[in-house]
């Protein structure tokens, strides 16, 4: 009589492996910076200083006749202004919200992926207690109803298992994507807090040199705003430092402070 293949022996080591590969990662989220290639963080302070530099290039270019305007020019100007910073505003307000709820969200999925790998790890205790890792298919006509009907369960509930693996393994992902998510905002708005009118003069993988002007109006005694012709310039230039391999700012330096509070 012809018997039935015996199945492949489940691979108790590889789940377990995997288990603590995920509980390491999970281990290490908060406490180290994802990492970048020089690559990529040489990209992400080009885009972002180029980006800026337009922008301040063209607020500098709209204020260039700011004093040949008269006084009711220039209160139209003002209030022009007050729009524009308002609404910069409500982004930045809009900004720190999606921070908000990206951090809410990186603390309940890290809860929620802990729970998830310890329960796997107690599931997995119990399996190995059962002697599931030497568990082998009978031959053909010894097979009891009870006996195949268990087996099969027991493999069941092991890919169970690994199908909670792989999902622990997307969100540790997410989780990934969100912390350094986080930094990057985090990093964009303390440069911004410094940076005003600006040009490029060199980078590295983890410094960016600037060259920064301050436009001062001349004022004398009572002269008024709408007297002003010329504003004088002030030349700075500005080294920023972030951490080797991450977008964590680490450092602001100028040079020939002359700059007016």
């Amino acid at each position: 009589m012809e018997t039935v293949p015996s199945p492949v022996p489940l691979d108790r080591h590889t789940i377990q492996s995997r288990i603590r590969e995920l509980a390491e990662l999970h281990a290490s989220i908060g406490n180290d910076v994802p990492e970048l290639t020089p690559s990529d963080s040489e990209n992400l302070l080009k885009d972002f200083t180029l980006d800026l530099e337009r922008k301040v290039n063209q607020i500098v270019s709209e204020c260039s006749d700011v004093g040949s305007l008269g006084a009711e020019d220039f209160d139209t100007y003002y209030e022009q202004l007050k729009e524009e910073l308002n609404t910069v505003e409500a982004e930045s307000t809009k900004i720190s919200n999606e921070i908000e709820i990206l951090a809410r969200t990186n603390v309940e999925d890290s809860i929620q992926l802990e729970s998830g790998l310890e329960r796997l790890e107690c599931a997995l205790d119990f399996f190995t207690s059962q002697g599931l890792e030497k568990v082998k298919a009978p031959t053909y006509g010894e097979v009891e109803p009870n006996l195949m009907n268990e087996h099969v369960e027991h493999k069941l509930e092991l890919l169970e298992l690994e199908d909670q693996i792989e999902s622990n393994k997307t969100t540790l992902k997410s989780l990934q994507d969100l912390d350094h998510l986080y930094r990057w905002f985090d990093t964009i708005e303390q440069i911004e807090d410094v940076l005003a009118g600006l040009k490029v003069i060199a980078f590295t993988e983890n410094c960016i040199r600037l060259s920064l002007q301050t436009y001062v109006p001349k004022l004398e005694g009572s002269q008024k705003i709408e007297d002003i012709i010329e504003p004088s310039v002030l030349n700075h230039e500005l080294l920023i430092e972030v951490l080797e391999g991450t977008m964590v700012l680490k450092s602001v330096e100028v040079s020939e402070c002359e700059i007016i509070p």
